[in-house]
């Protein structure tokens, strides 16, 4: 299957070469001067922000060998991708050493500004984003975005821009490979009866390299402008997929594509819907917007919790959640160029509630049994933002901001009574100064630094989850929430670099940015307790650091982040926390030559993990290289790609066995993956 695919590759691609000369495509990278929003909500020029931001454009998110948004993401520093399925389709981001492990998350995504984070744990669903045709451009504000985003924004804040509606085109992709994989794309965009229309929609599905590992969705999404000043839009997304769960290692050996009986059943249903309504009007000097947006969730899961080798605890359960939020912001500015003295001020109403029904699952048939338990859980928050930018001169600007958000949770048990509740409130301020250091005909360079302070809630699961877990000891039955947890907070310092070196033919970009972050009741999952836990005190501390150099037809790229992850508390003070790689090493080139197309590699290199909080094992390094290969016809490319081409043996992530037996279940990667696809509309 894998040598037909390659053969079948090469050749359309040494067809098309032969059949049409077409222009050479010249990969540049993207000006340091380039316009983002997602550092200080206003249109800003990127090296004159005071933090570290990345802008990825439809070109970069075309040439990189990618099989999900989130791979696209390793390309930037910072950030580190596990997958727990094997092929990239249940990414996990970990950025500047914060985690979740799949049960929460640290960044928070916005997709054309609406937050799609998910209402109880604030995960991401990747495969229900927008496909790679519908994209103009990803910003990515690595560090403490709370003064921006609020809760949870303590890792980063990811910016995701869909092509305009009013633009006209018709795009779309099909590709299949390896493991049964097959992924569709259509993305249509232009006016009627003078109104900007956009329409997309996308489907996937794979088999799995494991047993036990198939996945197939569904997105729908349109959006149209109802007059100059309002658009809707709606989202739809359904998935399906079976989850194999970790293996363990000694299983690991033998056959790495197996899966662990005790997870034969293990499946997750669920769909989403999201209605949005955006108003925008001028207002003297500035411009005002308003957002509503209401969202929706059901989910059926089923899932089991390995508590020692060949031993878990399968519970099935019904999710359904829903959010309503309503954000209003106004933009002031001395001018109409962006980055110059501005304001930008607003609020943030955000109500969100889940209910949740755990039932037993009956033994060797995997069918739904008697209610276990039941919970209704909700948050509500509201938030107050101001954001201002001096600039005292030409060289010389200052940035001073500010969030204040107040947070409160209550849940009901299952019989109706207010069981537990609680509210908390944070103040998120940020200040920071860029200067100009150089400002030449071919060199410019700016340099920042800023100081801000983050926070993150516990989640609803977190706080209120009510699966019941057995344990052979009174009371023979605990859960992993804790009521009791605090949000962690922390403060943050960085300092960085744009500078770009511009030259008749060439062109070397580059970012560098150290940083630390002190937090205070780090939120973790103690495996041995298995219970969420505050930690104490933590420090997260790192340099990154990008660079890109192009010449007409060819450029090379890299990214390297070096980190010091540590706990400051408690019996594992001094050591690093679990599954944080201490080096990330991204670094690959593009060559296009004239008349025979597009070819990138890619290599990414993960190092310095351990398994445990005490230090005592690691999670073996890994390297592993993609390549992409693309003939462009006219409108048509021909795209070959192969994830893992090296066919490297590895694991992503991993954690020790909770019954302490000295095993590890660990969750491994496929090997050689090859695709073909044809792509229409760039």
């Amino acid at each position: 299957m894998r040598a037909s695919l390659a053969s079948l590759a090469m050749g359309a691609i040494t067809t098309a070469a032969a059949a049409q000369e077409t222009r050479p495509d010249s990969i540049r990278p993207v000006p340091l001067s380039a316009i983002v929003i997602s550092a200080e909500r206003s249109a800003t020029p990127m090296n004159r922000t005071t933090a570290a931001v990345s802008r990825l454009t439809a070109d970069d998110i075309e040439r990189l060998p990618q099989a999900t948004l989130a791979d696209v993401l390793r390309h930037v520093p910072g950030v580190a991708v596990v997958d727990f399925d094997g092929l990239g389709k249940d990414p996990q981001l970990m950025v500047r050493g914060f985690y979740g492990g799949g049960e929460s998350e640290y960044v928070v995504v916005m997709v054309d500004g609406l937050v799609v984070n998910r209402v109880h744990n604030g995960t991401l669903a990747w495969d229900a984003l927008p496909p790679p045709a519908a994209i103009a451009s990803i910003e990515v504000m690595r560090g403490s975005g709370s003064t921006v985003a609020g809760d949870a924004a303590v890792a980063a804040v990811v910016s995701i821009r869909t092509r305009p509606a009013a633009e006209r085109r018709v795009a779309w992709n099909v590709s299949g490979g390896g493991f049964g994989s097959f992924d569709a794309a259509l993305d249509l965009g232009g006016s009627l009866a003078g109104r900007g229309m956009r329409l997309d929609a996308s489907a996937d599905r794979t088999e799995g390299f494991r047993a036990h590992a198939a996945r197939e969705g569904r997105r729908l999404a349109a959006s149209v402008e109802m007059t100059p000043a309002w658009q809707l839009s709606v989202n739809a997304a359904t998935r399906r997929f079976d989850e194999p769960g970790p293996l363990l290692e000694s299983a690991l050996a033998t056959n790495r594509s197996a899966s662990d009986p005790m997870f034969r059943f293990d499946e997750t249903e669920d769909a989403e819907l999201t209605v949005g309504v955006r108003h925008q009007r001028s207002l003297g000097s500035g411009q005002v917007s308003a957002t509503a947006t209401l969202d929706r969730r059901n989910a059926t899961i089923l899932r089991t919790l390995p508590l020692a080798p060949g031993f878990g605890d399968t519970k099935e359960r019904a999710l359904g959640t829903r959010r309503a939020a309503l954000e209003l912001q106004a933009d002031f500015g001395d001018s109409g160029l962006p980055g110059d003295d501005h304001l930008t001020i607003g609020g943030r109403l955000d109500v969100g509630d889940l209910a949740s029904r755990y039932y037993e699952v009956v033994a060797d048939r995997g069918e739904r049994g008697s209610l276990d338990a039941a919970g209704d859980a909700a948050r509500g928050t509201a938030s107050l933002f101001a954001h201002a930018a001096i600039a005292a001169t030409d060289w010389l600007r200052w940035t001073l901001g500010a969030r204040a958000d107040w947070i409160s949770d209550s849940f009901h048990a299952g019989d109706g009574t207010l069981d537990q509740g609680g509210s908390h409130a944070a103040f998120s301020p940020r200040a920071g100064v860029n200067v100009r250091y150089a400002s030449g005909s071919r060199s410019t360079g700016h340099a920042f630094l800023a100081v801000s302070g983050t926070f993150k809630a516990p989640t609803l699961d977190q706080l209120f989850d009510q699966r019941s877990i057995p344990v052979p000891f009174p009371p023979f039955s605990i859960s992993t929430s804790n009521p009791g947890l605090d949000p962690q907070r922390g403060r943050a310092v960085e300092a960085g670099l744009y500078h770009q070196v511009v030259g008749a033919t060439t062109r070397l970009a580059a970012t560098l940015t150290v940083y630390e972050t002190a937090m205070r009741n780090e939120l973790d999952f103690d495996v041995q307790a298995f219970r969420y836990v505050n930690i104490g005190r933590s420090r997260h501390r790192g340099v990154e650091g990008a660079v890109d150099f192009s010449v007409p037809n060819a450029s090379l790229f890299g990214q390297v982040t070096v980190q010091d992850v540590v706990a400051r508390a408690g019996d594992n003070a001094g050591r690093q926390l679990k599954a944080v790689p201490g080096q990330v090493v991204t670094a690959g080139f593009t060559l296009s030559p004239a008349r025979l197309g597009v070819v990138t590699v890619s290599a990414t290199r993960m190092a310095d993990m351990f398994l445990d909080d005490a230090n005592t094992r690691r999670i073996p390094s890994w390297t592993r290289i993609d390549a992409q290969v693309s003939r462009r016809l006219g409108e048509v490319a021909i795209i070959a790609g192969a994830r893992n081409l090296l066919d490297a043996r590895y694991s992503s992530t991993g954690f020790p066995d909770p019954s302490g037996s000295g095993e590890a279940f660990f969750h491994p990667a496929a090997g050689r993956v090859l695709t073909l696809g044809i792509r229409h509309g760039r």
